[in-house]
């Protein structure tokens, strides 16, 4: 624990906090994650590679990637549910990231 004075608790106020870019709290209200206006195909490429990043060679968050995509419906990346996709395996890796770009690219 630091050394000094604690701040008080923050007050809870009635009103959302204002968003950084403008476009308020809940701008994607309908929950489809695609955010509406402001994304680009550029911030989906950036997006991609951050979850790229992410599931090479770390089992855990290979883990949680397949699954979600499996809820979302997009199981013809990820295999069966029984099917574990190995993380340091670059190749099964690959081929779950390009099937994305692919739908990326499209949209």
């Amino acid at each position: 624990m630091a050394v000094g004075k604690r701040l008080p608790p923050p007050v809870p106020s009635s009103s959302p906090a204002p968003a950084v870019n403008g476009s308020g709290v809940g701008a994607d209200r309908d929950g489809d994650g695609a955010g509406g206006k402001g994304e680009t195909k550029d911030v989906r490429r950036k997006a991609l590679y951050a979850l790229s990043s992410a599931v090479r060679n770390y089992q855990p968050a290979m883990d949680v990637c397949a699954a979600e995509l499996r809820r979302q419906g997009e199981a013809e990346h990820v295999g069966d549910e029984g099917n574990r996709i190995d993380a340091t395996d670059m190749d099964a890796v690959d081929l779950v990231i390009n099937g994305l770009k692919q739908k990326v690219t499209s949209v």
